[in-house]
């Protein structure tokens, strides 16, 4: 059941400008010894249509630019063990990148760069410690913006700008043992219930704002991940995709992305592959598309 609550207690702050060393963000910086594969190079030999995949390890973010199993392409440094990744079009532009949500002291450092070379660019308290991280574009006006779920609560905390403040709407949503399942772009509610292996949503705008949905992917035990995977049967992703769901399953160490939700039973709809390791937190990653006009150069 969906229920928007007349909450406005949020959490009061302001927007500070901190410097990169004393928030414990940094810009680009090479891999770590332990994976002499990955370099931080800005011309990557890739194809700009397809989508990538991320994994986030103590700070350091490993790039892959298919949808296939192998290395990192490239890696940069951006937050630090403990944070969790995060990814979106902060300020508009069209061009999604990355940022950190550190649930400690609930700080987001977003930088407006592919890889992070500005390092945050914008820095927000918001949120609580024990908070999960949700981002989306909450009120359709093309901007990726903060929010957190509460699990204890089942309740979804939502701001409408990358700005400290009180919650803009407050929502609750799920039920116990349900993760959050956000995407840049989604303009609504959506958890992962591990127990009956299915995305349960709800959306905020829209012609039919509240009008609930389930999407069943996945076994129990699976770590959910949504991105823009979704194909239509072109083998390409990308950020102008349809964002779709997937999996990951600890006990295989497999990724599992839809990427045909609508292709007859004949034909495959999956993908899986293998990235990163046991531990990683895993994110669709997506630099060099424009998230309302057509791929570009990377760092055009």
């Amino acid at each position: 059941m969906l229920r928007m609550d007349a909450l406005r207690r949020g959490w009061a702050g302001l927007l500070v400008a901190a410097a990169m060393a004393a928030a414990g963000v940094t810009a680009a910086a090479p891999a770590a010894a332990a994976d002499p594969g990955c370099v931080v190079a800005p011309e990557v030999g890739r194809d700009d249509r397809q989508a990538a995949l991320g994994v986030f390890r103590d700070g350091t973010w490993y790039v892959r630019g298919s949808l296939t199993s192998g290395p990192a392409d490239l890696c940069f440094v951006f937050g630090q063990a403990g944070d969790q990744p995060v990814f979106g079009d902060w300020d508009g532009d069209g061009l999604p990148t990355p940022g950190v949500f550190r649930a400690s002291t609930g700080t987001w450092y977003l930088s407006n760069a592919p890889f992070a070379q500005s390092g945050a660019d914008v820095v927000v308290q918001y949120g609580s410690p024990g908070d999960l991280a949700y981002m989306g574009d909450f009120d359709a006006d093309g901007v990726t913006t903060v929010g957190v779920y509460r699990p204890g609560e089942q309740r979804f905390y939502l701001r409408n700008s990358n700005t400290s403040g009180i919650a803009d709407g407050a929502f609750r949503f799920g039920q116990p043992g349900d993760q959050p399942a956000p995407d840049p772009q989604v303009n609504g509610l959506r958890v992962y219930r591990p127990s009956d292996a299915a995305f349960v949503g709800a959306y905020l705008t829209g012609p039919e704002p509240g009008t609930a949905y389930s999407w069943q992917f996945g076994n129990p035990g699976d770590v959910p991940l949504w991105g823009p995977w979704e194909t239509g049967g072109t083998a390409l992703g990308g950020w102008n995709a349809q964002a779709a769901p997937g999996v990951y399953r600890p006990s295989t160490g497999e990724w599992l992305l839809l990427t045909d939700r609508f292709a007859p039973p004949s034909l495959p709809t999956v993908t899986v592959l293998q990235f990163g390791n046991p531990g990683d937190v895993r994110i669709g990653f997506e630099p060099r598309c424009s998230g309302r006009g057509a791929c570009g150069e990377l760092g055009g």
